[in-house]
């Protein structure tokens, strides 16, 4: 048995060390994207990476909820494909079907391996999006070091263009500059 106060402490400890653990996995993440994009050391990158952050934090964690949920029904999606595929290829080939007695097992097993394979697949999905809004937030950031209001699209595509325009209006690029 366990003393109740010991156990608080246990608690506490590890949601202060899970809280590190997220927050040092959620910077390496995007310091990697700027070491990638800047050709800076890691840790200059790791500032950039966090002032860049810091400063945009309604576009990360919109971009970032948006991609959770595309993530987790990417995975839910291969997973139930492949194991729908599994079913009727257990069920409509005489050769298998004389041989399996329930597919339960079978289809268990490529569920569980769907969903591992698809989650590899689908971090390079949450890389992607972090990057391409990393990249996004930079051109706008570097337009504003160089005396512009974050709208001249030099470096970015001009699809993009009609986004910045009403982030613009908006308020949340244009009329104060953060330094």
């Amino acid at each position: 048995m366990q003393n109740p106060v010991t156990k608080f402490i246990t608690c506490c400890c590890r949601c202060c060390l899970q809280c590190c653990h997220r927050f040092i996995k959620f910077l390496n993440k995007n310091a990697f994207v700027q070491v990638a994009l800047h050709c800076t050391n890691f840790c200059s990158s790791a500032m950039n990476a966090f002032l860049l952050v810091l400063k945009n934090s309604g576009t990360f964690m919109v971009s970032e909820g948006i991609a959770t949920v595309f993530m987790f029904l990417g995975k839910v999606f291969i997973s139930v494909a492949n194991t729908g595929i599994c079913y009727l290829i257990l069920t409509n080939w005489k050769e298998l079907a004389d041989k399996v007695n329930s597919p339960i097992g079978p289809l268990v097993a490529v569920f569980v391996i769907s969903y591992v394979i698809g989650s590899v697949f689908m971090a390079l999905f949450s890389i992607a999006s972090t990057t391409l809004v990393q990249c996004f937030l930079t051109d706008v950031e570097l337009s504003r070091s160089n005396g512009g209001d974050g709208t001249d699209g030099r470096r970015r595509p001009k699809e993009l263009d009609h986004l910045v325009n009403n982030l613009n209006k908006n308020n949340h690029y244009g009329g104060n500059k953060m330094d």
